[in-house]
């Protein structure tokens, strides 16, 4: 059954889990090892949203909602989110710098075998030559995003749509037509850098 454990506080420990199962039907909400509560609904209900009362007092809101394209298990602690929950802006934070590195790193690999294969599969899912140097510049970005430099999640997403429009025209120019599952994938990545970015000015205010 899928679940997940979570701490109220940072560097706390794991005191609330949730269990479900199938389409998140028989939603479960444990608190230091005691059922408190359960949704019955599965998604339908999640989407309206959901409120228990913790034994400490809080308030916890359960609700599934739709952000650009996702689905994200919204868990708020008197409003606040949950350390490590989907919507917590240090973890979508921190996963954007390992996505832009390793996306980086991925962009390098595959410039250095289009370089000396010149094949059509990695033209075709957006690589190409030139990646090499898109990929060096994706890296030092996810450092700067590291650092916290506002305009750096911008250059990234600057590098990132002139790698793929530079691949997609060297492979028009070879008679190689874009991958429709390279497609869905470009959009997919450009999404989660972009919540990155709303999720980085969250914490450069907050902080």
């Amino acid at each position: 059954m899928p679940g997940q454990k979570l701490t109220l506080d940072p560097g706390g420990p794991p005191r609330l889990e949730l269990e479900w199962g199938g389409y998140m039907r028989e939603f479960k909400i444990i608190f230091d090892g005691e059922l408190i509560g359960e949704i019955d609904g599965g998604q339908r209900e999640l989407k309206q949203g959901r409120e228990f009362t913790l034994p400490d007092g809080s308030t916890l809101s359960i609700r599934l909602r739709q952000s650009l394209f996702l689905d994200e298990l919204e868990l708020l602690r008197d409003g606040q989110p949950l350390p490590g929950s989907a919507v917590d802006p240090y973890n979508k934070f921190s996963f954007t710098i390992s996505l832009v590195f390793f996306w980086g790193v991925a962009d390098v690999i595959a410039g250095i075998l289009q370089l000396f294969d010149n094949g059509t599969l990695l033209l075709s899912l957006g690589f190409s030559q030139y990646s090499i140097v898109f990929g060096l510049g994706l890296i030092g970005c996810s450092y700067l995003i590291y650092r916290g430099y506002r305009l750096a999640p911008i250059a990234t997403l600057l590098l990132y749509f002139v790698d793929w429009f530079v691949a997609i025209a060297v492979g028009l120019e070879a008679d190689v037509q874009p991958n429709s599952l390279g497609i869905l994938v470009r959009i997919f990545v450009a999404v989660l850098i972009f919540q990155g970015w709303r999720a980085m000015g969250k914490l450069q205010q907050s902080g």
